[in-house]
């Protein structure tokens, strides 16, 4: 999976022009890159790296690095070993193992363009299972946010995913949008409720026990405190629904 070059002109010292391009990106439990570096006038050295952090996207930044280190004078091999060292902080992009299947959490932050570039990393994983989005409302975005939401279910049935759960009122674009393109989809209003987590919760690992080797992304806007899901998820619990549909209505379950 390409995702473009990185360059680095010339600066006017004695290195001459450097640049450095992405040759290869496979997304998995570690993202591999495999870069190309050039100095001068001398031939393209291939770097190859194992990132901790999920997605494709990471590759840009491990390419800038490569790029700054690289006019600095640094070991190549010491930087590509901090690179691969570099573990995510809190749910930015963290992938747990849950037995056969994979759950990234990247629940921190999200605009449009971050949750469309996980979107495409999540679609572009080789698992056999389903790929599922459980996706929250995207803060501060203004007049136009039921748009942009709307705008990622579409993304979300054009990648091909297999389910896109919604968790939060402006997610009710998005669930929409993805549903008309025959993705399966659950949309939960509020997500302040511990019914809210566990029905989200329970969807998702009806979807994954149908399939074998599925992949989870869990993401949103750091309000709506999605790693609750994640923390469902990963240790098994099982939250207590406050009644049916808990105090704030049930869930909407969309095809």
């Amino acid at each position: 999976m390409g995702v473009g070059p990185v360059g680095v002109g010339p600066v006017g010292d004695a290195l001459g022009p450097l640049a450095v391009a992405i040759v290869a990106v496979e997304v998995g439990q570690r993202t591999r890159v495999v870069l190309e570096l050039r100095v001068g006038a001398s031939g393209g050295e291939t770097l190859e790296l194992s990132l901790r952090g999920f997605g494709a996207y990471n590759a840009r930044n491990a390419a800038a690095a490569v790029a700054v280190a690289a006019r600095l004078g640094l070991d190549r091999r010491a930087v590509v070993e901090a690179l691969e060292a570099v573990d995510p902080v809190g749910d930015r992009g963290r992938v747990h193992r849950l037995g056969e299947h994979l759950l990234i959490a990247d629940c921190y932050n999200a605009n449009p363009g971050s949750m469309a570039a996980a979107l495409d990393s999540l679609a572009s994983l080789a698992v056999a299972g389903p790929r599922i989005a459980v996706l929250g409302d995207m803060l501060e975005l203004g007049p136009r946010e039921r748009e942009l939401h709307a705008e990622l279910g579409v993304h979300a049935g054009a990648r091909g995913l297999d389910g896109v759960v919604g968790i939060g009122p402006r997610c009710a674009e998005l669930v929409a949008a993805a549903a008309e393109a025959g993705v399966a989809t659950l949309h939960l209003a509020d997500p302040a409720p511990t019914s809210s987590v566990a029905a989200a919760v329970a969807w998702v690992r009806a979807r994954l026990e149908a399939g074998h080797g599925g992949a989870v992304l869990v993401k949103a806007s750091r309000g709506l405190r999605l790693e609750r899901v994640v923390e469902a998820l990963a240790t098994g619990e099982r939250s207590s629904p406050e009644g049916p549909g808990g105090p704030h209505g049930g869930p909407h379950d969309a095809r």
